[in-house]
């Protein structure tokens, strides 16, 4: 059996700062027996494959499902960016390059287009521009929209349907003839006959300096719980910020004649703060993911040693997933890593009161000399944080690991890299 070191996390006793909203989590380092993974209801095959599909070239990262059809995006080679759609048995139906533009993440508008955002660079620069695109399903490009002011770079990274028409983006604004450090961006689009016909910006009504949206979620019309990722001071030690915002305007919508855009304000309602108590960073610019779900808030994002790593420690990457409630109390926290080596978790989904988290497994240490390969990961927990499954895939052939998650017919689509390769494996939850 596998070895799998869980990191306990406790919560700093009192409040850490002038405010009552505001607190910290202090992940702190504990070595437990795990679980026994292998025993766990074997009747059922829970995680076993069913079929897997080597297509095209690179890797898929993001994906949604539209009438049991998967469209995808994914990145190929140098600056090549694609998006495809694929059969529920993950047969390639098209596949097209995306212009124009670094894409992080896509939506469904309706039955009959898509949305992709992104930026026209790897991030926010002196020249980057947060680009939105609209996709009918045979992939032919009908609008393009870029966020650009003179002097800021703009960078979109979430995104969060709120209704059929509308939608709310979140990502990074630097402004830098002033040398500002990177600050969080939110916007409301409004679609209709695939144009945004008008658009507005919320203010926040608090000082983010160094944060950058990495995801946004909406409960009710004018409250958002938004994760931010946070840059501290003269430090390589990056946090994870939750906060949930609440609308102080009452005309969020509301536009004066010919007027396309607005600006509304939202105030902080609550405030955490993950941090490490060692040497541990709380995240960097990988896989990070919020979701809502039984009015339950779960994070999904990883951990790594920011001092001089050791041969014997490795890379030691390791995935975080925590819940908060609606009013932002800690349920529950772990940070998963097996066997001492090299993990990370990228997205996740719920189904049948479990979340199912996908990622990577690799045996990598930071020697030159003892490099090997990744395989894909799938682990399962409940929504208490138990784990019931952990499970890797693939061969020492090839580098191998899951970017997105779907469910199609009551069976799990693992979607990610094998190789130079898309990879697209079918399991039983």
């Amino acid at each position: 059996m596998k070895k799998v070191i869980l990191f306990t996390t406790l919560l700093l006793l009192g409040i850490i700062s002038c405010s009552k909203n505001e607190e910290k989590i202090v992940v702190e380092e504990k070595i437990i027996e795990p679980p026994k993974f292998e025993n766990i209801n074997p009747a059922q095959n829970n995680g076993d494959i069913i079929s897997q599909k080597i297509l095209g070239k690179g890797s898929i990262n993001k994906s949604i499902i539209i009438n049991n059809t998967i469209y995808a995006i994914g990145y190929e080679a140098g600056e090549k960016f694609f998006i495809k759609k694929m059969s529920k048995s993950g047969e390639e139906i098209w596949s097209k390059s995306i212009e124009n533009i670094h894409p992080r993440t896509l939506s469904q508008i309706n039955d009959n287009s898509i949305i992709v955002i992104g930026g026209t660079r790897g991030g926010a620069t002196p020249k980057s521009q947060g680009v939105i695109q609209i996709y009918d399903l045979n992939g032919v490009l009908l609008s393009e929209e870029k966020h650009y002011k003179e002097d800021y770079g703009f960078y979109f990274r979430s995104i969060c349907k709120l209704s059929e028409n509308e939608f709310v983006l979140g990502g990074t604004q630097r402004r830098f003839k002033s040398g500002e450090r990177d600050k969080p961006f939110l916007k409301y689009i409004d679609i209709q006959d695939n144009k945004i016909t008008y658009s507005c910006i919320i203010d926040i009504e608090e000082d983010f300096d160094r944060h950058s949206v990495v995801g946004v979620s909406a409960i009710g019309d004018d409250e958002l719980i938004v994760l931010m990722q946070k840059q501290n001071d003269n430090s390589a030690k990056r946090s994870l910020i939750i906060s949930k915002l609440g609308n102080t305007s009452d005309n969020k919508r509301s536009y004066a004649s010919g007027q396309t855009e607005c600006i509304t304000s939202m105030d902080v309602i609550w405030k955490k703060e993950v941090i490490s108590s060692n040497n541990l960073n709380i995240t960097n610019d990988i896989g990070k993911q919020l979701i809502i779900n039984a009015d339950k808030i779960f994070v999904i994002s990883n951990t790594y040693d920011v001092k001089e790593p050791s041969p014997s420690k490795g890379n030691w990457t390791s995935g975080l997933v925590f819940c908060l409630d609606l009013n932002g109390n800690i349920l529950w926290k772990n940070n998963i890593n097996i066997s001492n080596k090299d993990d990370k978790l990228y997205r996740g989904i719920f189904y049948n009161s479990n979340l199912f988290i996908v990622g990577k497994h690799s045996s990598y240490m930071w020697s030159p000399q003892k490099i090997y390969n990744s395989n894909g990961l799938l682990l399962k927990m409940d929504t208490y944080g138990e784990i019931k499954y952990i499970k890797t895939f693939g061969d020492k052939k090839d580098s191998q690991g899951f970017y997105t998650i779907e469910i199609i017919n009551d069976k799990l689509k693992l979607l990610g890299y094998k190789g130079l390769k898309n990879w697209i494996v079918e399991v039983n939850p």
